[in-house]
This record gives structure tokens, sequence and C-alpha cells, in this order.
């Protein structure tokens, strides 16, 4: 009991100090500050994109405590997942299109470049499962947020006009999380659940030092829906969503115990996240075609079969 108490006490103190941290509030301003931009940029007005963002906010402060307590409840630290790596994938990817500015695209590669090569020296399990506790706070802000303040549009598409939504919404949240900072030699004091940490290294990591650290990350949802009403779409999303992350979070513990299902779980990120948005067009009645004009793999594929001809 004490030791649940301390720790409270001790995520309190970290989150205090970090919305105190004039560095950290003025980062978290600017991040809400751009919010607001890219919500101009969709044509909402003033007021519109401001009321979208303020909401924004505290939605991404409830993501925020809901991704504090599953990060450090797992046990992911963040020092074995090779974060920089992460973030450079990403961008790379983010120049083949947009869309791809996504973790678990950035970790798919990442883990599979790992896991071919060696190379980053990265914990893949820890990786997969921050890839799923994002994405299940993201399904949570979809369903909740998604939907609210939609811009309408009308697209002309094979000579029909076509009305219908864009469903655009971004989130600041501010996360708490563990990383490592090295060995102690005796096990810490604190009595953990026997479970904990929920992914490896097991035993190793009751010798481990930690900290508890303020992360701040964006999350982003985009759609376009021509024939559901904006709630059901978001809902419906956000539906999959949830079933792709708690799915990949599950391949991760597996992989955590038995290594056998490491390259599943590598696979299972980015095709996982491709056959939502499947769904997501299918459900909205596109052809296939033009699900390939935006997939990751065929894209690939397709530039390759370009150079080769």
């Amino acid at each position: 009991m004490c030791t649940f108490i301390y720790f409270w006490h001790m995520l309190g103190q970290v989150a205090k100090d970090a919305f105190t941290s004039p560095l950290f509030v003025i980062i978290y301003i600017l991040l809400v500050s751009l919010i607001t931009w890219q919500y101009l940029r969709l044509g909402k007005g003033e007021r519109s994109a401001l009321v979208s963002s303020l909401f924004s906010a505290g939605y991404g402060l409830l993501g925020g405590v809901i991704g504090s307590l599953l990060l450090m409840g797992i046990g992911i630290d963040l020092a074995l997942i090779g974060i920089s790596y992460l973030w450079i994938a990403a961008v790379i990817l983010m120049l083949l299109h947009p869309r791809y500015l996504c973790f678990a695209y950035a970790g798919g590669v990442v883990g599979l470049i790992s896991l071919l090569f060696g190379y980053p020296p990265i914990n893949i399990p820890h990786l997969m499962a921050l890839v799923a506790v994002l994405h299940l706070v993201e399904s949570i802000l979809i369903y909740l947020n998604g939907h609210f303040n939609p811009v309408p549009l009308t697209i002309e598409k094979k000579g029909e006009k076509r009305k219908g939504f864009n469903l655009q919404k971004f989130w600041p949240l501010p996360l708490l999380a563990l990383i490592s900072t090295g060995y102690s030699a005796y096990p810490l004091n604190w009595h953990f659940p026997d479970w904990w940490p929920l992914l490896g290294p097991g035993q190793d990591a009751l010798y481990r030092k930690y900290q508890i650290v303020p992360v701040l990350v964006v999350l982003g949802y985009g759609e376009i829906t021509y024939q559901k009403d904006p709630r059901e779409k978001a809902r419906f999303s956000s539906r999959y969503l949830l079933l792709f992350s708690l799915f990949l979070l599950f391949l991760s513990w597996l992989a955590s115990r038995w290594e056998i299902f490491i390259p599943l779980a590598v696979l299972a990120s980015p095709l996982g996240h491709e056959i939502v948005i499947w769904l997501g067009m299918r459900r909205e009645g596109e052809k296939i075609f033009n699900y390939r004009e935006c997939s990751l793999f065929i894209y690939l594929m397709n530039r390759l079969r370009a150079k080769k001809s």
C-alpha cells in the first residue's frame, strides 16, 4: 500500500514539475498553436478553429492520462526502443506521402531492419507495444472527439458531385513514461506485482534504475466520409483501430516471451494499419484500385517496377 501511494505521489510530482516548467509549457502552447493553424488551413473560421483546438487540448489531456497509465502499467521502457530511429523512419516515410507519417509504418520499418540486420539494437516487443498503446489512445479519442466540428466538402468524381465531410483532428498528449538509466546492484525496493513488467526483460527489469519523464506527443486522425454521419464514421473507425491496437499489443506480449512471434508483430504493425484503412474505404464504397493508390506497399512495388523498366 505504501508503495502504491508513493508511486502516485511520484507521478503527481513529475506531472507538476512538467506543467510548471517554462520550456514544457512553451512547447505545449506551440503545439496547440500549430494545431489551431492546421484547423485554419482546413477552412474553419477563426472561432471554429479556436474551439476545436481547445477541445483537442482537453481531450489530449485525457488521452495523456490514459496513455501514461498504459505505458507505465505495461512497463514500456523508452530507452529500449530507439526513439530517434523511429522519428527518422517516420520523416523518410512522410517524404513518400504525408499519410505515412505514422508510427505504425515507421515502427514496422525500424523493426524489420533491426530484425534483418541486427541494427539498430532495439527491443522490438517494447517498440511494437508503444505503437499499440498510442493507437489505442487514438482510438479512444476518435470515438469521443473524432466527429466534432467536421468540415463540409464537395468533390467532383467522374463527373458527379459528391457531398461529404472532412474529419480532421489533432490531439496534443502530455505523457509520463519510464526510461531506464542504468542498473542497480540490488533489486528495487518497490513491491511490484508479479506480472510487472508485462513485457520483458522480466526479472532484469527489477534491477534497472528508472526515471519517469514527461513526453509530448501529437496524435492525428483524418478521414473523408460521403455516405455516413460523421459520428457514425468516427466510431466505426475507432472500433477497428481499437481492435488493431489490442491485437498488436497481444502480439507484443507474445514476442516478449517467445522470439518466434517477433516477425509477426513487426509485420502486423503496418499491415494491420493498412487493413483498418481498407475497411474504412470499403465501407464508404470506394473501389479497391483507389485504395491501391494510397497503399504503402503497393506504392513501393510500383516504384521498383518503374525503375526496372
